[in-house]
């Protein structure tokens, strides 16, 4: 007769019942004999795969004094908003959350607002960054503003006109203008003053002396480059030429020149500041 379910007596009075459900009975045993372990103990609660949730297979009990727990480190919120606008080139940002975050909070603003916050301070940083580029690219020989010129000691020069001339629409419709006066006039100032204010408006500005934009263009003519030199300035919104007509070109070199003007007629915006009026402009362009 099998006795394989049969309960037994063990040595300590207790029954077991063999098969099913013996692996329970052996974790309370063990437990009873060993009064530091109880029922609650860490190695009779399975381990959980804490990615998919699911109760991890058991582990090799030769393993376990080895064996490293799961470990879930998590960053900082301020470290992982830090990271998120470095990868999103959102510098502003990076820099003012917290304020922006503490701001917020004092004055209980809704979630909305508290996100539109954060983006328009971005993007008025980004213009100003842009403006402040446009305005180095265009290579002014020096830092010139319309707001720092003396229209008291040029009262010939009406004030209202010069504040029209910083507004982009004319460079826009591609017209031009001429600044005609004695040295000492004033016209580099309103020239430079001009120019900054239309980079500050978002457009190309270049500002090169003639002399040094004829020299430019014969060099490329004798390297072959005349093509790209005059590409490169036909992206210019507002060409700002100064010193027009203070020495004779060679014939090559008012060539260029003459070329280079008709190629932004009614299409790029040119601003001259010169001291001849222009019933002498004939001895700049020779032929």
């Amino acid at each position: 007769m099998s006795h394989k379910n049969h309960p037994q007596a063990t040595p300590n009075n207790k029954i077991i019942k063999r098969g099913r459900g013996s692996s329970k009975s052996n974790r309370l045993l063990n437990a009873e004999k060993s009064p530091t372990q109880g029922p609650l103990a860490p190695t009779d609660v399975p381990p959980v795969d804490l990615v998919g949730g699911r109760a991890a297979p058991e582990r090799s009990p030769d393993l376990e004094a080895t064996e490293v727990p799961y470990v879930i480190q998590a960053l900082p919120i301020d470290a992982l908003i830090d990271q998120a606008c470095r990868g999103l080139s959102l510098p502003t940002i990076r820099d003012r959350f917290d304020e922006i975050a503490d701001s917020s909070l004092r004055q209980q603003t809704s979630y909305k607002t508290f996100l539109l916050e954060p983006l328009e301070a971005e993007l008025e940083h980004r213009d100003e960054r842009r403006r402040t580029r446009l305005v180095r690219e265009a290579t002014f020989r020096r830092p010139k503003r319309i707001e720092d010129f003396n229209f008291a000691v040029n009262p010939n020069i009406p004030h209202e006109v010069v504040n029209t001339l910083t507004e982009p629409s004319w460079v826009a419709a591609g017209h031009p203008l001429c600044l005609v006066g004695d040295s000492g006039t004033g016209k580099t100032h309103l020239l430079i003053g001009i120019g900054t204010a239309i980079a500050e408006a978002g457009l190309k500005v270049r500002y090169p002396t003639t002399a040094n934009l004829v020299n430019e263009l014969s060099e490329a003519a004798g390297e072959k480059q005349l093509t790209r030199v005059y590409a490169r300035y036909d992206k210019v919104d507002l060409l700002c030429l100064d010193e027009f007509g203070y020495m004779e070109l060679d014939k090559v070199g008012a060539k260029l020149l003459f070329q280079l003007f008709t190629d932004r007629e009614e299409r790029r915006a040119i601003a001259i500041a010169t001291n001849a009026p222009f019933s002498e402009w004939p001895k700049t362009f020779t032929d």
